[in-house]
């Protein structure tokens, strides 16, 4: 299935926004797109988790979300063959057919952010 996609992610730290719009393609509980020479697959585990991975061909992360809960994710750096632990909270996530939306801090700068992704059936 194809979906159009609104993806906003607001620091609200530094009280920056950034929304972008693409093409998606769902199937099951598997969301995939590229935006700005990135691939993003969203993997919907549960109600209350999510894992979502940004790739391209000189970075991957991996970000492991769950409702009310500490985590630990993964950047990596391909070419340096260097990886990096961090660790979130969760602060809020709720799925629906239509929605994700997602407030989680990272709690080595303790920044947090609110991720939206609104998602329409394209016909």
């Amino acid at each position: 299935m194809k979906l159009s996609i609104i993806n906003t992610i607001k620091d609200l730290n530094e009280n920056i926004t950034t929304t972008n719009k693409v093409i998606a393609k769902k199937e099951k509980n598997k969301i995939t797109y590229k935006l700005d020479g990135f691939n993003y697959i969203l993997k919907i585990i549960s109600p209350n988790k999510l894992i979502l991975n940004r790739s391209n061909e000189n970075l991957e992360c991996t970000i492991f979300f769950e409702s009310n809960k500490k985590t630990n994710s993964i950047y990596t750096l391909k070419k340096e063959d260097y990886t990096l632990e961090f660790e979130i909270k969760t602060n809020y996530l709720k799925i629906t057919n239509k929605n994700i939306k997602i407030n989680y801090t990272v709690i080595d700068s303790n920044v947090s952010y609110e991720y939206n992704i609104e998602m329409s059936e394209i016909k």
